[in-house]
C-alpha cells in the first residue's frame, strides 16, 4: 500500500499560547466540615451549562446518576452563605470528579442551619427537617483544593 500523504504548509492566524496556568472561578464547599475547592468544567443539563457559562456535554447522561458520589445542592431557603457539599473529596475510595447532582431543601417552619456534612444532611432528612431529591443531572467539577 502507498500513501499519499503530501505535506500542506499551515499559516496559523494565532499562536499557540506560551502560559501555563489559566484563570477559572472555584466553587466552594464542605466535606466533613472543611472548606474544598471545585472547577466546574461539563454539566449534562443545557439549561445549567448556559446559566453556569460551563460546557454541556450529553455524553455525561450516559451512565445512571446514582453512579458517581452526591454533591448536595441547597435549594430555597438556607442559612446565610450556605455552599454545596460534598459526599466525598480526592483521598477518599468512593471519589470522582463526576457527581450526581442532589437538591436539599428545607422544610417549611425550619429554622436552616449550615450544613457542613454529607451525613448531617442525611440525619436532618431522616428526621424530617430536609428534603432531598435526586435530579438526573451529572456534573463533571473535580475538586481541585482540599483544605482540611
Amino acid at each position: 500500500m502507498i500513501l499519499n500523504c503530501p505535506i500542506v504548509k499551515v499559516t496559523a492566524s494565532r499562536s499557540i499560547p506560551t502560559a501555563k496556568t489559566i484563570n477559572q472561578p472555584v466553587i466552594y464547599g464542605y466535606y466533613d466540615a472543611h472548606v474544598d475547592s471545585m472547577l466546574s468544567t461539563d454539566v449534562s443539563s443545557k439549561p445549567q451549562a448556559t446559566a453556569n457559562r460551563i460546557n454541556y456535554s450529553a455524553a455525561l447522561s450516559a451512565r445512571p446518576a446514582k453512579t458517581f458520589p452526591a454533591l448536595y445542592m441547597i435549594s430555597g431557603h438556607a442559612a446565610p452563605n450556605q455552599p454545596v457539599v460534598f459526599g466525598t473529596e480526592p483521598g477518599e475510595t468512593d471519589y470522582s470528579p463526576l457527581w450526581d447532582e442532589v437538591s436539599v431543601k428545607w422544610k417549611p417552619g425550619v429554622a436552616p442551619v449550615l450544613l457542613v456534612k454529607d451525613d448531617q444532611i442525611k440525619a436532618l432528612v431522616a428526621s424530617g427537617k430536609l428534603t432531598m431529591t435526586p435530579t438526573p443531572v451529572i456534573l463533571n467539577c473535580p475538586i481541585v483544593s482540599v483544605e482540611g
